[in-house]
């Protein structure tokens, strides 16, 4: 070995090293930030578990729980309905019906023939309000649940007139270009493990997560088959609604973090300047899971289009 290969080879030995220290630190700090879970897994409240049917064959899994006026919450990607299922416990505590529910795919759903895109997940919405009567409702979503609530509005627009008092939408956007999905889909790993730990804090969270939250979040991806975790990304390929946001008429309320990686704070201003009756919220230092790191706030949007008085439309 030369002096000069000698040098870089222990050159890189201490960086490897600096790395790992680096992302102990990390973990550390981690583990003793405060944690809205308080430790323990991730669930959503018991309830009435429905399934509901689609023309393609998909099952939509649904499960209701509490009194009073209703909620219907809308995961993300790689996630299922335990992901709000924080949230779901205040509202129930609050005085809410929830209606958690897992797209096709995730969680106890499956995936039909037509397989996925946005215009499934909207139209699957659409069969879960109809098949289980629901009316006077908040529809709220997080990432691809913002997605797939916005192309519901959008494709059904008379059921959600009828239906829907108003809408949040957590931490998502108007538009996907294909070759960010595409590199997504190359980076999605088949076992999600715990190495995993500090890329989706650091991408996925803001400031101060809590490694519990960032372990659930994990759990929840491995938990979700890895072809279905595929087929959801190339489903979502070319996402594009932004022109048609203005056809939606219900009271609007968007939340987005300055530190989110996932679904940058651009495309939520965006959606929030294009929907006609659309408020935005920034929630500083925050990242992609909200309803984790500001469920406070997250919980205060939906109660307050929950109390509001609907516009006639």
């Amino acid at each position: 070995m030369t002096s000069r290969t000698f040098k870089t080879a222990v050159g890189l030995a201490g960086a490897g090293a600096a790395l790992a220290g680096g992302h102990q630190a990390l973990l550390r700090k981690w583990r003793d930030n405060p944690d809205p879970l308080n430790g323990k897994p991730a669930t959503f409240p018991d309830g009435e578990s429905r399934f509901v049917e689609t023309p393609d064959g998909a099952t939509i899994h649904t499960v209701t729980a509490g009194s009073g006026p209703t909620v219907v919450l809308v995961h993300g990607i790689t996630v299922n309905m335990a992901h709000w299922g924080l949230i779901a416990e205040r509202l129930i505590t609050s005085g809410h019906r929830v209606i958690g529910v897992d797209q096709r795919g995730h969680g106890q759903s499956i995936v039909g023939s037509a397989s996925y895109s946005p215009e499934l997940l909207g139209d699957d919405l659409a069969a879960v309000f109809e098949q289980l009567d629901i009316t006077d409702a908040v529809l709220a979503g997080h990432s691809m649940g913002g997605m797939a609530s916005m192309t519901f509005a959008i494709r059904h627009s008379d059921l959600a007139r009828r239906v829907l008092r108003g809408l949040v939408l957590v931490a998502t956007t108007p538009e996907l270009p294909r070759l960010r999905t595409e590199l997504g889909i190359v980076a999605v790993p088949k076992n999600i493990t715990t190495r995993y730990r500090v890329g989706a804090g650091l991408t996925t969270f803001g400031a101060e997560p809590s490694l519990n939250m960032i372990d659930e979040t994990l759990a929840m991806a491995n938990e979700t088959p890895f072809a279905n975790r595929r087929i959801a990304g190339r489903g979502l390929r070319g996402f594009d609604i932004e022109d048609q946001l203005g056809s939606i008429t219900q009271e609007t309320i968007v939340l987005a973090g300055t530190r989110d990686l996932v679904t940058p704070m651009a495309g939520n201003v965006a959606i929030a300047e294009a929907i006609p009756n659309a408020s935005l919220i920034k929630l500083e230092h925050a990242g992609h899971s909200l309803i984790w790191e500001r469920a406070d706030d997250v919980q205060g949007a939906i109660e307050h289009l929950s109390s509001a008085v609907p516009a006639v439309a």
